[in-house]
């Protein structure tokens, strides 16, 4: 086998090459992480509402087991 020399020709990337500094260019990320951030808040939230529920919940179980029926 014969190998022969390396050549790399590159092509022109045009998404890099036109992108710019435009203002507005990252919105789409700054949009993805405020909703991205309030819908894992709002899941917070409802995760610590339905365990303070079953907690309150569990609560009233242990009384209504420990109290004396006679």
């Amino acid at each position: 086998m014969v190998f022969g020399p390396y050549v790399f020709i590159a092509d022109i990337y045009s998404y890099v090459e036109n992108s710019g500094n435009r203002k507005g260019s990252h919105s789409g990320v700054l949009v993805g992480a405020v909703v991205g951030g309030s819908v894992l808040l709002l899941l917070l939230l409802c995760a610590g509402g339905y365990a303070y529920h079953q907690k309150k919940r569990a609560e009233k179980a242990k009384q209504q087991a420990n109290a004396n029926p006679f």
